[in-house]
């Protein structure tokens, strides 16, 4: 016969095995909105720019994941699934798209480019510069992954470019980190799926809403 202190003890055993079921099942095939992550320019400029993304990540690179990867969650016993683009597009897509939505509300005519991560640097810069606009705006994802368990962990490093019309670079600016974006412990899948985009909006933000760029843009 069970006592009270080893029933509790089995009903908890069986409590915990349900939420580590629970969160493999949660686990597998997540996809996170990220093109509508647009970052809130602070200033009007009334001028066209090329926009262009070039995934750089070593993983991209190995091949060992497909561009739309864009970060892990992890099941009841920590086991990683890949979470991918909820557009489908690669991850460079959805940031462009991103960064396109905020120019634009800023007043800026965009015109898009569209890399391979198999291209070198040389050939994305004469690429983009090629297109003929006012300035030409380079981003380039050598890190962004995110890493969910319980918390998000949120592993990035973007750079941005200015080139004028000439080719000459007007300005730069990288911002390289690793956050945490807290966690849900009873939906970790939900919370990383609305913290996430909001994070990419918060980078773009940090990236480009900066005077150096702004100011470079308005040459």
């Amino acid at each position: 016969m069970l006592t009270t202190s080893s029933f509790a003890k089995t009903i908890l055993k069986l409590a915990l095995l349900l939420v580590t079921f629970s969160m493999a099942a949660c686990a597998v095939g997540n996809k996170y909105d990220l093109a509508t992550s647009a970052p809130d320019m602070s200033k009007k400029i009334d001028t066209s720019a090329a926009v262009g993304v070039h995934d750089q990540r070593s993983f991209i690179l190995d091949d060992d994941k497909e561009p739309q990867f864009i970060g892990l969650q992890r099941g009841g016993f920590g086991n990683p699934f890949d979470v991918t683009t909820k557009s489908g597009a690669p991850l460079a897509k959805d940031i462009e798209d991103s960064v396109v939505q905020g120019l634009e509300k800023a007043g800026i005519k965009t015109s898009r480019v569209v890399f391979t991560h198999t291209q070198t640097p040389g050939q994305v810069k004469d690429v983009i510069l090629g297109v003929g606009a006012d300035h030409s705006l380079l981003i380039i994802v050598n890190k962004w992954k995110s890493d969910t368990y319980t918390n998000t962990q949120l592993t990035y490093d973007l750079s941005a470019f200015i080139y004028g019309k000439d080719g000459k670079l007007l300005a730069e600016n990288r911002i390289v980190g690793s956050n945490d974006l807290g966690g849900d412990a009873w939906n970790p899948p939900a919370h990383a799926e609305k913290a996430v985009p909001t994070a990419l909006s918060d980078k773009l933000d940090q990236l480009l809403d900066t005077p150096e760029i702004l100011d470079a843009l308005s040459k």
